[in-house]
């Protein structure tokens, strides 16, 4: 078994199984080798910049302070250094901290197939000059990113319906099992998320999924029925590409590039190949977009409004063509034009493109999770849409 780490703590008195067949489960750290790491993470993220100590799980909100820890706790290592306190010494302060906090911490297992193990066997035997290097079909690798992946579609299943906070958000931060330096980053980022969800209203949605105990009843859930749907390989693959897609627009910097695999996502799991024999309109990727995925949103909530959504499927569609093709410089004027445009009163001062963009990405998102439920709790209606 191995680890992904979590944006997620809480006190488990018993795992947490998310997909059996998969190996997923979600649990405090319980070994040696579990807690080391953590641990060292931990206090990686918080030495950076801006992180309080008091930001790190189950000190301040959630629990007492280890004793002699009190003074600091709203201190940053920089306020701690800049006291002279010599760097070794607020090295070991910050250690401290992380032990006490580790415990708390909420990591996914995923079966792994004895890789790491065997990893680790290879690495016992080697000069410390001499590095291991992975094939990207190794097991430690695909399983880990397809737990991931998986991570990301119960997310976006998880999220509530009209929530803006977690749409495209995960509780795994990454897919690097072997506890990388960007992990740091990631997770100082989630500890500041984590200290406004302990600080504020518990019920609120967003912050990365921070509060376990609001999502993990419905986590829960849709990992069981993602767990139904892997038995079979056909029903399998579409869903586990889609995973890769939700990754893929996750970590995506540029909106364009995640509006594509989003748009992509939502094309796998709805449409067919066109007849090629004949010209046929109705039969376009672009009409089975907008009618398969108009079916799927209507059926979910009977009290939409079906001329704006058929508009909004077709500015999506279009935006994603412009896109795809290159055609960049239609793009603006495209945007202005289309459902996502925003009044000038709501715009903020930002770009009407990057607002617009977003908007439009905020919608394909829902569209995805409408999509990907629906192939989850009625896998007959999907496949009849997609065959016709």
């Amino acid at each position: 078994m191995n680890f992904l780490l979590t944006t997620c703590y809480q006190q488990l008195s018993d795992p947490v199984m998310l997909v059996p067949s998969r190996g997923l489960v979600l649990d405090n750290v319980r070994t040696d080798d579990e807690f080391a790491h953590v641990t060292m993470l931990l206090t990686r993220a918080a030495s950076m910049d801006g992180v309080h100590f008091s930001m790190l799980p189950g000190i301040a909100v959630h629990g007492p302070w280890p004793a002699g820890l009190a003074a600091v706790r709203t201190r940053t290592l920089n306020s701690i250094l800049d006291d002279h306190i010599p760097a070794e010494a607020a090295l070991t302060l910050m250690e401290e901290v992380a032990r006490a906090a580790a415990p708390q911490q909420i990591i996914c297992r995923f079966d792994d197939g004895g890789a790491y193990d065997a990893l680790q066997e290879i690495r016992a035997s080697m000069s410390a000059n001499e590095v291991v290097l992975l094939n990207d079909d190794n097991p430690l690798l695909t399983r880990s990113r397809e737990a991931f992946e998986i991570g990301q579609l119960l997310a976006l299943l998880a999220c509530d319906e009209d929530s803006e906070g977690t749409l495209g958000d995960s509780f795994i931060l990454d897919h690097t099992p072997d506890w990388s330096v960007q992990l740091g980053e990631k997770l100082a980022a989630a500890l500041v998320a984590r200290c406004l969800v302990s600080v504020g209203d518990r019920g609120q949605t967003g912050f990365k999924f921070a509060d376990f105990g609001y999502y993990s009843a419905r986590l829960t859930a849709v990992g069981k029925q993602f767990d139904g749907c892997l038995g079979s390989r056909e029903a399998a693959d579409p869903l586990l590409y889609a995973g890769q897609l939700m990754a893929i627009a996750a970590e995506a910097r540029d909106s364009r590039t995640r509006l594509v695999n989003l748009v992509a996502l939502l094309e796998l799991l709805l449409t067919r190949n066109p007849d090629a024999s004949r010209f046929n309109v109705d039969d376009s990727l672009s009409k089975q977009f907008i009618l398969k995925l108009g079916v799927l949103l209507y059926s979910e909530r009977p009290s939409l409004d079906l001329d704006w959504t058929r508009r909004a499927l077709k500015d999506l569609y279009a935006v994603r063509s412009v896109i795809a093709h290159g055609d960049f410089g239609r793009l603006d004027g495209l945007l202005a034009k289309s459902s996502f445009a925003e009044p000038e009163s709501f715009q903020h001062g930002s770009s009407p493109t990057v607002i617009a963009l977003d908007t439009a990405c905020e919608f394909a998102y829902r569209c995805a999770r409408c999509a990907v439920g629906a192939s989850l709790q009625h896998p007959p209606l999907v496949q009849f849409l997609k065959r016709n």
